[in-house]
């Protein structure tokens, strides 16, 4: 049996936990000591089945914000403590603690737990939608790609967060991240299509497509895709055409 934790470290509401939760009920079924750690401890508890998964708060940072509007991951990350190295360590020392004994991490938004594997050598898997999944570029692509984004702002976040991250890294001799997307290389599991992708540039990756959550059934039947459409693709999503999309859109 193994010790699998499942993470969330930034952003709010139940979107996060409805993520995470049918694959911890699975893991649970299989026998697994599955648990949350979770940065709002009421989120979901009122999902089927999120009940029989224990749950904990997740280690967090609090703060003033270093960046109004973030234009970028790197930018985000300023404003929960990845600014400075000595408060990132204390993070990531928290998250190590919690870690401590587990045999891996199931994340949705919890890079500082990613970072916490790391350190302790456990196998980390991250649950996205995509958008807090940048792909490995320096510096991280905008998040609004249609709107003003200087490259030197962009390239300054990335290099200030990952100071902080790599100051942490390399202290516990993990080599040091080149770019923030490097830190979900080879563990994103992307919830969303290729077409559908707020990143083009991301080129192959491992894509699920919309999947079942703890919220509501799928709409449609997720398919798995390494590699972007060879072709353009036109999708319509009409509400009233989608049984579940009253229910899945409030």
């Amino acid at each position: 049996m193994a010790k699998i934790e499942f993470a969330w470290e930034l952003g709010a509401g139940t979107g996060h936990v409805a993520t995470l939760l049918p694959i911890a009920a699975a893991m649970k079924a299989r026998g697994h000591d599955a648990r949350f750690l979770l940065r709002d401890l009421s989120a979901g508890s009122d999902l089927d089945g999120a009940g029989e998964i224990p749950r904990e708060g997740a280690p967090i940072w609090s703060g003033p914000p270093t960046c109004e509007a973030p234009l970028s991951l790197g930018e985000i990350l300023l404003n929960f403590g990845y600014h400075d190295p000595p408060q990132h360590k204390a993070l990531i020392d928290a998250w190590r603690e919690r870690l401590k004994g587990s045999h891996a991490v199931v994340a949705n938004v919890a890079p500082a737990a990613h970072l916490a594997a790391l350190t302790l050598g456990i196998p980390s898997f991250e649950i996205s939608q995509g958008f807090h999944v940048p792909p490995p570029a320096m510096p991280s692509p905008p998040l609004r790609h249609w709107e003003p984004a200087p490259r030197a702002r962009l390239e300054a976040a990335d290099r200030r967060a990952l100071h902080a991250i790599n100051t942490v890294l390399s202290s516990h001799g993990v080599r040091p991240l080149a770019t923030i997307g490097d830190l979900f290389a080879g563990r994103a599991m992307l919830l969303t299509y290729p077409e559908l992708d707020i990143y083009p540039e991301r080129g192959p990756c491992d894509y699920y497509g919309i999947t079942d959550s703890g919220e509501a059934r799928p709409c449609r039947t997720g398919r798995r895709a390494t590699a972007r459409a060879s072709s353009p693709t036109s999708i319509r999503i009409s509400r009233d055409s989608i049984p579940c999309s009253r229910r899945s859109w409030r």
